[in-house]
């Protein structure tokens, strides 16, 4: 017998397979923080050691979350010190932006 069989009939319609081949889950691995630290400093674009709200959108968007625009705002707005950017050379607010991410599960897919 098929493992799409699970009838067990000797006939396998495409219902069982659809149904046998959908129950595959995707493992999700959450990110590191040094591998988000990378993502991150790839994403300043211009090499100042700064994220601009635009850069952390972008990255946001490469980590998959479906309004990466609103994850940056709420990004920006627990980690930077009231200034238009992301010091990414300032240790304490790389490491919130990790920990921002981080509690938002994202993971490598």
């Amino acid at each position: 017998m098929s493992t799409y069989d699970p009838n067990y009939n000797a006939a396998s319609d495409w219902r069982e397979v659809l149904k046998a081949t959908s129950r595959r889950s995707r493992v999700h691995v959450p990110y590191t923080e040094t591998q988000l630290k990378g993502m991150f400093r790839r994403f300043d674009n211009d090499g100042d050691g700064f994220l601009s709200r635009k850069d952390l959108e972008n990255a946001f968007f490469e980590l998959g979350s479906k309004f990466p625009a609103w994850r940056a705002l709420r990004a920006f707005c627990h980690v930077h010190e009231n200034r238009g950017y992301i010091n990414l050379d300032h240790d304490r607010e790389l490491e919130n932006l990790v920990k921002y991410t981080l509690k938002h599960g994202y993971s490598v897919h």
